[in-house]
């Protein structure tokens, strides 16, 4: 049993290749879209409603044509359209799913970067004991 919870920890450890791709972008990404939200509602609180008076008659901009409540409403649409919440926790709630549906099946999977390899396998080869073997070289499938 010791050797089952060692792979598993030391799988938990792991990242999967395209876990570390998501954590490097969704660093930059986050400060990019606070300034991106600051940005619009910094346009739009001094700039836009000026430009366009005619957006604070819509229902957006509250019962008062108020040019805050539009700025306001804007910056935040900003943040929850362009959540990064969807890349950073996307990518290891996939990995976990994954990992836990090959539990379920009896398989033990070391990791997301075992499991992404996983997708690039065409045959897998078994020996008459249903084993998987590691030197499979010598075999040729005629498919």
């Amino acid at each position: 049993m010791q050797p089952s919870i060692s792979i598993v920890e030391e799988a938990q450890g792991n990242a999967a290749p395209v876990q570390r791709l998501a954590d490097a972008i969704a660093g930059p990404f986050v400060y990019t879209i606070v300034s991106l939200s600051a940005v619009t509602f910094a346009f739009w609180y001094y700039i836009g409603s000026h430009i366009f008076p005619d957006v604070l008659l819509n229902d957006i901009a509250g019962p008062d044509g108020d040019p805050l409540a539009l700025s306001l409403k804007l910056a935040v649409d900003v943040l929850v359209v362009s959540c990064p919440c969807a890349l950073g926790l996307a990518t290891p709630t996939a990995i976990l799913i994954g990992t836990s549906l090959g539990a379920k099946r009896g398989y033990l999977i070391r990791g997301g970067d075992v499991l992404e390899r996983l997708a690039s396998i065409d045959c897998v080869a078994l020996d008459k004991g249903l084993l998987l073997k590691e030197d499979l070289s010598s075999l040729v499938l005629g498919l």
